[in-house]
């Protein structure tokens, strides 16, 4: 029996040793080769520094995303609320929103079905330039420290470096 792929990504905006800027990207930590031809796909040693990036859905909202269900034709929606009350609606797995004169971290799961909403909610786009910097590894080594990033693991130097940018 084959055993699934299982990668663990951190959100954050990052700086290439080249110079490049990436205000959306993922550091996706896997054991196999990426295989998804339509994403923009970078090695993790090509990053200088990590930060925060403030497009990034809270954890809820990221969640509830990728759990939505296909309602027709890979339409799989999930209503957001923003705090002045507007809504949006996410299609599949959304990790980011960058829409001018909001927050994405302000965004909540809002309840409801996009089709009975009056307008329809706007949606929001998957960015353009959304970058995957990929680093080989075991993916539950990093999930541990995620959440806290207290103590950067010591087996990955390079790493430990990118991560230091959240103590």
């Amino acid at each position: 029996m084959a055993m699934a792929s299982k990668t663990t990504s951190l959100l954050v905006a990052s700086k290439t040793i080249a110079g490049e800027i990436f205000e959306t990207a993922m550091i996706c930590v896997q054991r196999e080769a990426p295989v998804d031809s339509n994403k923009q796909f970078r090695l993790g040693s090509e990053i200088s520094r990590i930060y925060e990036t403030p497009f990034a859905l809270p954890v809820a909202v990221r969640k509830a995303s990728s759990r939505a269900r296909e309602i027709r034709m890979s339409f799989l929606p999930t209503l957001i609320a923003m705090p002045d009350g507007r809504r949006f609606v996410l299609n599949g797995r959304t990790s980011f929103m960058a829409v001018e004169g909001y927050n994405a971290e302000e965004a909540k799961v809002a309840s409801g079905n996009y089709f009975e909403q009056k307008p329809l909610p706007a949606f929001v786009e998957k960015p353009k330039d959304l970058v995957y910097f990929v680093v080989d590894g075991e993916p539950g080594w990093i999930a541990e420290e995620a959440a806290s990033f207290s103590e950067v693991p010591q087996r990955r130097s390079w790493l430990q470096k990118l991560l230091d940018w959240r103590r």
